[in-house]
This record gives structure tokens, sequence and C-alpha cells, in this order.
């Protein structure tokens, strides 16, 4: 530097402020770029949350329609039927044979509490889950452990073989009750005498069938709440809906239900709850699984989630990877 003339000198020093000059701003122009692809992207994921907001109102607004619309007609002469038959049979002298009593009891053992200790981490105990009332474990006897049909495909059995006035009220309304509501999308239908609590009729089939949410084994829980709820304001054309909970009787699946008082003559009977579709709630979450068509990328996802920071809807990771979770 020493031996560069005066001129030389200048332009060194001029080349070095015009390199200078031009990173800074290279580097603002990058800066400025990087925040407004910021602010743009921050704009279309506030877009996509209002969207997906609106959309699953829009799911819940027409289900309380789909609800309201459905509490009178099939469900109302079900209800009546299934609740009539199943008073019949706890005033009948019902008995359970000892062979079909060690069957239930093997049925509990064999899968029931291996299921329940697998999703809780824990031993569960027989006098736990095990229903005490004789038409519980007699109806549970006919329709789950001696149904054909597997864990979530129970509702394929139309009547048992017993002869009673209960499975003449399944084999006419139970195929009626599935593809009504199960065809809607709905998870499971559920029938409760709201006088007692008794579960006078699920379309799958879990273990609160036939039990008391008044005061039997899954008398605590989200279901047991609608119940209770209803049972104090059984206002006509009400429809309440309680948030997801783990269900024992669905193994510990998270699940939520809405419902609504059914009449007869003027005067509430029998609760009709409806378990939400969990599928449905997921397609308009994730978009119909469209995540790169919405601007998500490869990693990005909208899901709900509850009060209580815990997520309503599944995980893209877990609906793309679900080998990843086991």
């Amino acid at each position: 530097m020493a031996n560069l003339s005066i001129k030389s000198k200048l332009l060194v020093m001029l080349l070095s402020v015009s390199l200078f000059s031009t990173a800074v701003i290279a580097s603002l122009n990058y800066y400025a770029t990087h925040q407004a692809l910021q602010a743009s992207e921050f704009m279309h994921l506030t877009s996509l949350r209002t969207a997906r907001t609106a959309q699953i109102e829009q799911l819940l607004n027409r289900l309380v329609l789909e609800t309201q619309a459905n509490s009178e007609g099939v469900a109302v002469d079900a209800a009546r039927a299934f609740v009539d038959a199943f008073r019949q049979l706890e005033t009948d002298t019902l008995e359970l044979d000892p062979a079909k009593e060690a069957a239930l009891r093997q049925f509990y053992r064999e899968q029931i509490l291996t299921a329940l200790a697998e999703d809780s981490g824990a031993k569960v105990e027989l006098n736990t889950v095990y229903p005490e009332p004789l038409v519980a474990r007699y109806l549970q006897y006919e329709y789950i452990a001696n149904n054909p049909f597997p864990f979530g495909e129970r509702e394929g059995m139309i009547r048992a073989e017993d002869g009673s006035a209960y499975s003449r009220a399944h084999e006419k309304f139970h195929a009626r009750l599935s593809e009504l509501f199960l065809g809607l999308g709905y998870s499971n239908v559920i029938l409760i005498d709201i006088e007692t609590g008794a579960v006078v009729y699920t379309a799958r089939k879990y273990i609160s069938f036939a039990t008391s949410l008044s005061d039997g084994p899954y008398s605590h829980g989200n279901l047991a709440d609608l119940f209770r709820s209803m049972q104090r304001s059984p206002d006509r054309g009400r429809v309440e809906i309680v948030d997801f909970q783990r269900h024992r009787a669905r193994r510990g699946i998270p699940t939520a239900f809405m419902g609504t008082p059914l009449f007869s003559d003027g005067r509430p009977f029998a609760l009709l709850a409806l378990e939400l579709p969990v599928d449905e709630i997921d397609r308009v979450m994730t978009g119909d699984r469209h995540w790169a068509r919405d601007g998500l990328g490869k990693t990005g996802e909208v899901y709900l989630v509850g009060p209580d920071l815990r997520m309503r809807s599944n995980s893209r990771s877990l609906i793309e990877t679900p080998e990843t979770f086991v």
C-alpha cells in the first residue's frame, strides 16, 4: 500500500467503500425480504387458522341440527322399545347360566382387562369394571361375550337367540339406527334411560352397554356428565356437547359426545347420545390431508386444541407415519 500512488490509493479506498456499501445494502435487502416472507407466511397461517375455525364451527352446527332433526321418528320409537324391554328384563326372574357367567368373566379377563392395562400401564382389577346388576351381565353375555363379531365390528350382530322382548326390539331397530347414525358418520349411537341412567342400547356394544351411568363402573366421565346434565334440564330441542376424554369403555380412546333428550307423550324419557365423528374432525383440520396444497410444505399442520392445551385432532405425523408411534 505504501508503494501505491495517491491515485491508486484513492481508487482502492473508493472500491472498499463501494464493496462495503454493496454488502450493507445486500444485507438490508436480505433482511427486508426475509421479514416480508415471514410476514406473508404468518398472514397465510393466520388465514388458514381462521378458515379451519370456521369449518369446525360449521361442522358442529351441522351435527347439532342433525341431532335435533333425528330426535323424532325412529330414534323415539327405538328408545321407547329398548327402555321398556330393558325394564322388563329387570323385573323378570332372570337367570344367567353359570357357564355363561364363567364365559363372561373369562371374556373380561382375556380381552377387557388386558386392553385396559395396556392403555393405563397398570393392572386393572376385575371388580372395577365388571357389571354387578344381573340384567347388565345377562345382556353383556348375549351381545358382547357371545357376539361372533370382534371389537370394533360388534354392530354386525342383529339379535341374540334368547327369545327376549329386548332381542326382538334389537332385531327391529338395530339395523335402522346403525344405518342412520353410523351412516351419517357418527362413531356410535347410544340410548339411555333418562330416569335411571341405564345404557339400554349402543350400536357398537362397548362394555358400557347395559350398565348404569348413575352408579355403575362408568358413572364418572363425560358420557355420565352428559346424562346428568340432560337429566337435570331435559328441554326439548336442547343439544349439548361434552369435550373429549379418555373413554374407558372404548379402551381409553379419547371420545366426545353430543346428546339430546327424547320425548314421548310430552315427557322426556330417554337420552340420545352420539359419539362425535373424529374422522370428520380430522378431515376438516387436515384439509382432507392436502397439506402441501394448503401451503404447509412437508411438515406444517393445523390441529385442534382444547382449553387444557391438549390436541383434539390427530397430528400430521401420526397420520403419515403411524409406525413411529408404536
